[in-house]
């Protein structure tokens, strides 16, 4: 493993979240009118961030569980941590029902069950990334140095440069 890095779920997940999103769009961007002639390329691409977004979910999910076993936390962190957990499965099966769905029609028929469950999928998605960022920053996990902001950094500033310090 990379030394910089103390685990490697922070660098994986991006791989996860940037694809389904898109994959979100794309599948949505169908029902736009004026789209309408691009339907098969759209729905290319879509299936593509779909199925690219699912494997890097999975890789998220293993990094994700050997960092939860790995990384220094305190009680507050290890509850975050337990929440950002739960969340992370809840939006991964979700995600698992929706390409295994979409893999029985082979876009035969985008159904509005489909993209109801994509759209859940999705929202699963943010609010996993949010509890994630949570974690790196309000309770500093998974972080190898927390800068020390009560120590006095005003000497090691340009005079020019306009700031606080809070």
């Amino acid at each position: 493993m990379i030394e910089i890095i103390p685990n490697w779920h922070p660098f994986i997940v991006h791989f996860s979240i940037a694809p389904l999103s898109i994959a979100t769009m794309l599948f949505l961007s169908i029902y736009i009118p004026a789209l309408s002639s691009k339907r098969n390329e759209l729905l290319t691409t879509a299936k593509w961030c779909l199925y690219i977004g699912s494997f890097a979910t999975l890789m998220a999910a293993i990094s994700g569980w050997q960092a939860f076993g790995s990384v220094n936390h305190d009680q507050a962190g290890h509850s975050a941590m337990s929440l950002h957990r739960n969340s992370a499965l809840i939006t991964f099966f979700l995600y698992l029902i929706t390409t295994v769905l979409f893999i029985k029609t082979q876009t035969k028929k985008i159904t509005h069950w489909f993209i109801i469950i994509l759209l859940i999928a999705n929202g699963s998605l943010g609010i996993t990334g949010y509890l994630g960022a949570e974690n790196v920053y309000r309770h500093g996990l998974g972080v190898m140095r927390v800068p020390d902001v009560n120590k006095s950094v005003e000497n090691n500033h340009d005079p020019q440069q306009q700031h606080q310090h809070h």
